[in-house]
């Protein structure tokens, strides 16, 4: 299983700082937390382009972006 972990302001995620592979044994249940890296990936021939952080996690940032395209684009038009 895969999560990611991301700084938040009042529930609204700004952007994502780690990921990490949650690993559960399926003859003991032993449960291990990885930090996902490129150099973890690449030592295990695994594709680090393929485990993005899903967009949503940029929304706290994308909502900033539109706040200040906003403020330009009317403080054009106003003049």
């Amino acid at each position: 299983m895969m999560y990611s972990e991301y700084v938040h302001f009042y529930y609204i995620p700004f952007f994502p700082v780690g990921k990490d592979a949650f690993t559960i044994c399926t003859r003991c249940g032993f449960k291990k937390t990885l930090r996902l890296t490129r150099e973890f990936c690449t030592s295990h021939s695994l594709d680090y382009g393929k485990y993005r952080h899903p967009l949503r996690t940029f929304s706290g940032l994308l909502f900033i972006a539109g706040i200040i395209l906003f403020t330009i684009v009317a403080g054009k038009f106003g003049d």
